[in-house]
């Protein structure tokens, strides 16, 4: 996820770093954890296939950030990059979010994600449409809250590779 604190980026947008379980060792009592947390990741792929600006950042505490290869962006930045972003995005053919791995202690978890979008997108300034695949990886961090609702709490991406009409545009690897 790369962009630019104006919400722009050279066609490269905010996709959101998020997943869907593979492989994870548990215990008895971290089943009801999981399954929670897999939630979080199975609504906010709804939500981002549905452009549901408000439930996107609903799982996410006030206080989350996206980290970028040593770029923090605060909640504010990130409301303001999908309010640019979001507009543009035309078609979404698919957009799934694969957990390769989930650790929980106590409050806290880590969730290794592999995110896919493929789309159809409008360029900034001509308005051509194109066709886009985005595929990106995080190390997420999750807090149990108070009220026992696991929330995204920091995204540190990996790397990210996207492609416009077929061609590389973006690659963080």
């Amino acid at each position: 996820m790369t962009f630019s604190k104006d919400g722009s980026h050279n066609g490269v947008f905010l996709v959101g770093a998020l997943l869907c379980l593979s492989t994870v060792s548990v215990r008895a009592d971290e089943k009801s954890d999981i399954t929670a947390i897999k939630g979080v990741y199975a609504a906010h792929s709804k939500a981002f296939r549905n452009k549901d600006a408000k439930a996107i950042f609903a799982g996410m505490t006030p206080d989350c950030k996206i980290m970028d290869r040593g770029n923090p962006y605060g909640m504010a930045e990130l409301k303001y990059a999908y309010s640019k972003q979001a507009p543009r995005i035309q078609v979404i053919k698919e957009y799934r979010e694969d957990l390769s791995e989930i650790h929980i202690h106590g409050k806290k978890a880590t969730v290794k994600v592999h995110t896919t979008f493929l789309g159809k997108v409008t360029d900034p300034e001509g308005g051509r449409t194109h066709d886009m695949e985005q595929t990106g990886g995080s190390i997420d961090t999750l807090i149990k809250t108070s009220s026992g609702a696991w929330k995204l709490k920091q995204s540190d991406i990996q790397f990210l590779r996207v492609l416009m009409d077929g061609k590389l545009v973006s690659s963080s690897r």
